[in-house]
């Protein structure tokens, strides 16, 4: 039995040292995905060991909670008085503000805007503005909902009064629409420039194009608010947020 165990080990273990290292080397390959995608949102506090070794290994900057808060790459705490649902929809727009800067940055690399990176600007700032977009319209349609039940609760009618309220929140709602399409215009014009003049697109196109952008997701942000707080907070913090981001 027991050389019958051994003979077995000794097949074994190989595998099972295989299956280690394989392992190990998932699991670094893992840490490292998540270091080179996470540098800015990633805090030294929050990486794990073999993070923190392959970012010194790779020479990515590593900043502190503190740090990340005052860059506007991460927000400070939320207050009390922000949904936990809203508070989710500042992150993510904060993270998709981030995502769409890199990409700035990365097409036309070579010194040239290609037919196929002008596509797919093209592609992806329609996708960003048809998002908002639909986020504006299901939120007026939500709110005219509500109002409306609220409003015939008592007498079955909406009274002329009422109805301006109505009319009032459908034009705030056509304006934001209106003004989201408006910077989708002036984005694709700005692109389209660079890519006719043969060229990447320079610093400061890239900035004007970065400020329009945050101002499409803060006035997604704006349409999302269910509270004064919320739009508040939508107009003015997250507006500082996207600043301290791009200075």
């Amino acid at each position: 039995m027991q050389k019958a165990l051994q003979a077995l080990w000794e097949h074994v273990h190989p595998f099972a040292a295989g299956l280690a290292q394989l392992a190990a080397g998932v699991y670094a390959l893992h840490e490292q995905s998540d270091v080179l995608n996470s540098t800015v949102l990633k805090s030294r506090e929050e990486m794990s060991w073999l993070e923190e070794a392959l970012a010194d290994l790779q020479g990515v900057t590593r900043y502190t909670k503190d740090e990340l808060e005052e860059m506007g790459y991460v927000h400070k705490e939320f207050s009390d008085e922000l949904s936990p649902e809203f508070q989710e929809a500042v992150e993510e727009s904060t993270k998709k503000v981030q995502e769409f800067s890199v990409y700035l940055h990365e097409i036309g690399f070579d010194g040239i805007m290609t037919q196929e990176e002008t596509d797919g600007f093209t592609k992806r700032v329609n996708g960003i503005c048809d998002e908002v977009i639909s986020t504006i319209e299901n939120r007026k349609e939500e709110a005219q909902s509500g109002l409306k039940d609220l409003f015939i609760a008592d007498d079955q009618v909406i009274d002329e009064s009422e109805q301006k309220v109505l009319e009032l929140l459908s034009q705030s709602s056509d304006a934001q629409i209106s003004e989201v399409q408006t910077l989708q215009g002036e984005i694709l014009a700005i692109q389209q420039n660079a890519a006719n003049e043969k060229r990447q697109l320079n610093e400061q196109e890239i900035a004007d194009i970065q400020s329009k952008n945050e101002r499409i997701r803060q006035i997604e942000l704006e349409a999302l608010g269910g509270t004064e707080q919320e739009i508040l907070y939508a107009k003015n913090e997250f507006l500082c947020s996207s600043a301290n981001d791009g200075s």
